[in-house]
C-alpha cells in the first residue's frame, strides 16, 4: 500500500461488520488505526470493543477506492450511505483536512507522548528512519554544510562528528555516506 489518497474500510472477517473512513495517506491511516486499537486507545468505541472481543487477526484494512482529495469526502459519503457501516459513529461524513489546531491542543498531544519510555529497538528504528528520509540542506546533500569561513568549501558531519573539509559538496557527501554505511554495518 502506497501513500495514496482514498476511502477504506476496516472489516471484521467474522461477521463482515465494517468501519468506513477516508484519508490522504492510506498507509499512515492503517498504521494509526491498528496502533490505537492495539493500545486500547481508539477514538471509535464501537470498533475498539469489537477489536478487543475478536482480536487483531479478525480485522482487515481494505482500500475501497483511490481518488483525488478534492472528491474524497464525497466518495466516503457515498459508501457510508450505501453500506450503512456498523462501526461508524456518524452518518454524516466530515473531514479534518485543513483543520487548524490550537496551541493548547498541540501542547496536550505533545504532553501525552512526552516522557513515555521507548525501547532500544524503537530508538534504533527512529534513527534508521531519519537516515532514510529525503533531506536536503542548502548544499543539496545530507550531512554536508557550507564551510563558515572558507568560501566554496564544504564540511562533512555524521552523528555530530566532524569528518573533514572538502573542495566539493559531492566529495563531502561521499565521505558522509561512507561514515553512515560503516555505522550501519556495525549495528548502528
Amino acid at each position: 500500500m502506497q501513500d495514496k489518497v482514498g476511502v477504506y474500510q476496516i472489516r471484521n472477517i467474522l461477521d463482515n461488520k465494517i468501519y468506513i473512513g477516508s484519508t490522504i495517506n492510506l498507509r499512515k491511516r492503517k498504521n494509526r488505526h491498528f496502533s490505537m486499537l492495539k493500545l486500547n486507545n481508539h477514538y471509535n468505541i464501537h470498533l475498539q470493543r469489537a477489536y478487543n472481543k475478536y482480536g487483531k487477526e479478525n480485522f482487515v484494512f481494505e482500500t475501497l477506492i483511490t481518488c483525488h482529495k478534492a472528491v474524497l469526502v464525497w466518495y466516503e459519503q457515498q459508501f457510508v450511505d450505501k453500506w450503512k457501516p456498523d462501526y461508524n459513529i456518524r452518518e454524516k461524513v466530515d473531514t479534518n483536512l485543513r483543520v487548524k489546531r490550537t496551541s493548547k491542543f498541540k501542547k496536550n498531544v505533545g504532553n501525552f507522548f512526552r516522557g513515555r519510555p521507548i525501547s532500544e529497538k524503537h530508538k534504533r528504528n527512529i534513527s534508521l528512519s531519519n537516515l532514510k528520509k529525503p533531506y536536503f540542506n542548502k548544499t543539496g546533500f545530507r550531512g554536508v554544510y557550507p564551510h563558515p569561513s572558507k568560501k566554496g568549501a564544504f564540511i562533512s558531519r555524521f552523528r555530530g562528528q566532524h569528518l573533514g573539509c572538502y573542495a566539493t559538496a559531492e566529495e563531502a557527501h561521499s565521505i558522509y555516506l561512507n561514515a553512515r554505511n560503516t555505522w550501519l554495518a556495525e549495528g548502528g
